[in-house]
């Protein structure tokens, strides 16, 4: 992502006071428009009536005006930049109570048509005639075809591009096809490896006349309308760079590849620093193609391919010592391409293979191979359709390395980038989904003013361990933010946002950073900043089967957005005792409402420190101002002090509206006491005891509880005190005639030490037994044979 940029129309659109709910965006109408120029843009969703701004990810759009408001659609006259890239750009929109849902947006570098559907362009006859280079926003609805005419002459290239699926709505996989005037087909495509389920082809005109642009849905099983854009013209439209990618700071000369008018040449400039995804847009004849081909940006210099290199005595390369990018193409069924390099005994370096990630079709497979054709190493997928290993140099020599594809194809533009790069450490930071396959549910930070909101955040170390100092950049004024340092054992932490009562409205991109807590020689801390940030994967267009993903897209800055106040407030009540191993713990939540607003409040707790449960949620009841949320650690809980906050929902507006408590402490303690049971034996309707030997651990003043749970059927007996000084507790049992005979195994207690106050609940699980016997009498009388009737003379006869 380029520098990211705010569009605010405060001014323009202005809100009352309104509790922090979040707008939903489903779309804008038309999904894009033309670099250069200005256009009405509609946006359409639910809660919009107290619009305020529109933010884009990427600078070069400007909200000149908002010609109008409702709950379900804002109007804006947008201006887009003559600079701005042409292809996806991310945005959101902001309200006085929230933040919607990420959207995209497309720019095109052609004039904008709009199908016209009266009379029906359904038909080649009816066929809505269009000119070059123009970008079609049209829709399809079940089982419905558009057609398009264009005139050209003889040796004219003739290019086509679809942004379907690509534009994050819906499952939509288009084909296009062009035919000529006698129906007769030109060319036909559906799928392409560089715009994924979007289909793009070019054509040289084979004679004047008029040509027939047929776009519809593949499967035919369309239920709703469906929108798209077509590019149609004389522009480039290349389905593969190479090389893959250059060093950062460099003019690179590349080869657009697959045009149908021929390979070409073109300088691009290289950002400088390194980017995995840096856009190549393809210029020729003053027309650019409609949307980029991908560079990687490296810190390394290229090596290029020398044909022929498909065995291990013609690879490519020279002596050069790694790190280095080596590139080339798999042009052909069955090709393979070798490379050599030299390594020295001890290093480690890290081979990627990128293909599919920068949109080429090749499935690779590496090898790597010492100077005798020893095999080293090798892989196909990892992680991800490209390939990757960590190889250990076992020697000082020379190795060789030997991309395929996984199924043996190829073509020219089954590109890739083989990188022999060091072992880098770097992080990444998301938002873990809150909701099974929406990965969009509260992934932007809607703190209400004197309010606060909390998120949990995910963090992946590569290539290093340790604890983790979380680094946000560039908050909004008014916004703090309170997490404690990220401990090595964990991959998720909770963080709160909390905002002034006098914050500003309104929001920013943040730039989540990271520093590795380390000390130097003398055991002083030092903090060493690692590189990475947000990561964020957003899935735009799921599907069957099983919500398969079609599309996504990825956001590297956080939105935090101060809205307007909540109608409630929440606070942990923290605890002024441990809750300790094997114990538990009613935490007390209360809510501060705002008058007026008495409707119920559920509670969560997201963060749960290692060993320890909790009920799934808790509810304040409506006009309760609290609730107790039960808590309790087993007996392998991280024994610390603890900061955890919990998350509250309520229903605003007819819609969820989130929050959350502060950061409170809660210590994890050791247990005070030890308990074991002794065998406890008993007879049917006879007093008797169950001894439980304690183990006094750490003192306590005064008295406690011990209450003795889990007796059979009708045995009874009472609570009982101890104190810190007893070594053995007795609980008498009264057991009735009629209790159940036999051994019961499921005793357990409960203890309660008061202090400051407060209970310290230690819970002593199911461990011990009672074995119930009938008395001796009864057990005699039921072994003794049974008595036989004698027979008299008279009963003889």
């Amino acid at each position: 992502m380029k520098k990211s940029l705010a569009i605010s129309l405060s001014t323009l659109a202005g809100a009352g006071s309104l509790f922090a709910v979040s707008p939903v965006l489903n779309g804008t109408y038309p999904a894009g428009g033309q670099r250069g120029t200005e256009l009405e843009v509609e946006f359409r969703g639910q809660r919009l009536e107290d619009f305020q701004q529109v933010l884009f990810y990427s600078p070069g759009f400007e909200v000149t005006k908002v010609n109008s408001t409702n709950a379900n659609s804002v109007k804006t006259l947008i201006k887009v930049a003559p600079t701005v890239l042409p292809g996806e750009h991310q945005m959101r929109v902001r309200t006085a109570s929230g933040i919607s849902e990420l959207r995209t947006f497309y720019v095109s570098p052609f004039t904008q048509v709009m199908e016209v559907d009266k009379p029906a362009n359904d038909t080649r006859e009816t066929a809505q005639k269009i000119t070059a280079n123009v970008t079609v926003n049209g829709t399809v609805s079940r089982e419905d075809e558009d057609w398009f005419a264009l005139e050209a002459k003889k040796g004219q290239r003739i290019s086509l591009e679809v942004e379907g699926i690509r534009l994050g709505r819906d499952l939509f996989d288009p084909i296009i096809t062009i035919t000529k005037a006698d129906g007769s087909k030109v060319a036909a495509a559906d799928d392409t490896a560089l715009l994924l389920q979007d289909p793009a082809l070019t054509v040289i005109a084979p004679e004047d006349g008029t040509y027939y642009i047929h776009i519809q849905e593949a499967p035919y099983e369309r239920n709703r309308d469906a929108m798209y854009r077509l590019h149609v013209g004389n522009f480039p439209r290349p389905l593969a760079v190479y090389p893959a990618g250059g060093k950062a700071g460099e003019k690179l000369a590349v080869k657009f590849i697959g045009d149908a008018s021929g390979d070409f040449t073109q300088e691009v400039t290289l950002p400088g620093a390194k980017d995995p995804k840096f856009p190549a847009l393809a210029l020729q004849n003053g027309l650019n193609a409609p949307s980029p081909n991908w560079l990687r940006v490296s810190d390394f210099p290229n090596v290029l391919e020398s044909e022929p290199n498909n065995e291990r005595a013609t690879a490519s390369g020279t002596a050069q010592e790694a790190p280095l990018a080596m590139n080339g193409i798999i042009e052909k069924n069955g090709d393979q391409d070798w490379f050599r390099f030299t390594g020295k005994k001890g290093q480690v370096w890290e081979i990627n293979v990128y293909a599919l990630g920068i949109r080429s079709p090749l499935d690779a497979v590496l090898n790597v191979y010492d100077k005798d054709s020893r095999s080293l190493a090798n892989n196909d997928d990892s992680g991800s359709a490209d390939s990757y290993l960590r190889f250990t140099v076992p020697a000082d020599g020379e190795f060789f390395v030997r991309v395929t594809d996984h199924l043996g194809r190829g073509g020219p533009n089954f590109v890739y980038r083989a990188e022999i790069a060091p072992v880098e450490q770097t992080l990444s930071y998301s938002i873990p989904e809150v909701n099974r396959d929406d990965s969009q549910g509260r992934q932007s930070m809607v703190v209400p003013r004197g309010g606060r909101f909390m998120t949990m955040m995910s963090i992946k170390r590569n290539n290093f361990g340790g604890d983790v100092v979380f680094d946000p950049k560039d908050l909004p004024p008014g916004v703090k933010v309170d997490v404690d340092n990220i401990p090595g054992n964990l991959t998720s932490v909770p963080v709160v946002f909390e905002a002034a009562p006098d914050a500003a409205v309104g929001s920013t991109f943040v730039d989540l950073q990271g520093r590795l807590i380390e000390k130097d020689k003398d055991g002083k801390q030092t903090d060493r900043t690692i590189p990475g940030g947000l990561d964020q994967k957003l899935n735009l267009v799921l599907g069957r089967p099983n919500n398969t993903i079609y599309y996504s897209t990825y956001a590297d800055k956080l939105v935090v957005s101060v809205a307007e106040e909540a109608p409630f407030k929440i606070d942990i009540i923290e605890p002024k005792v441990p809750l300790v191993r094997e114990g538990s713990m009613q935490l007390k939540i209360v809510a501060t409402r705002k008058a007026g607003f008495d409707d119920p409040i559920t509670i969560y707790m997201p963060f749960r420190p290692p060993g320890m449960g909790a009920d799934s949620s808790a509810t304040i009841a409506k006009g309760s101002n609290s609730v107790t949320y039960t808590i309790n650690a087993n007996g392998g809980a991280e024994t610390k002090v603890w900061r955890f906050p919990v998350l509250a929902s309520a229903t605003v507006k007819g819609a969820p509206l989130w929050t959350s408590s502060q950061m409170a402490k809660l210590e994890i303690g050791m247990p005070m006491v030890g308990l074991k049971f002794d065998l406890a034996t008993a007879e049917l309707g006879q007093d008797s005891k169950v001894v439980c030997k304690l183990e006094q651990k750490l003192p306590f003043e005064g008295k406690a509880k011990l209450k003795l749970m889990g007796l059979p059927n009708k045995v009874t007996t009472v609570d009982i005190e101890i104190t810190k000084d007893m070594s053995e507790a007795v609980f008498p049992i009264k057991v009735d005639a009629q209790s159940p005979v036999g051994m019961h195994r499921n005793l357990y207690c409960s203890l309660i030490i008061e202090k400051d106050g407060e209970p310290i609940t230690h819970n002593f699980g199911a461990r011990g037994s009672l074995r119930i016997a009938a008395p001796e009498k009864k057990v005699a009388e039921a072994a003794a044979p049974a008595k036989t009737a004698a027979v008299t003379p008279a009963a003889k006869k």
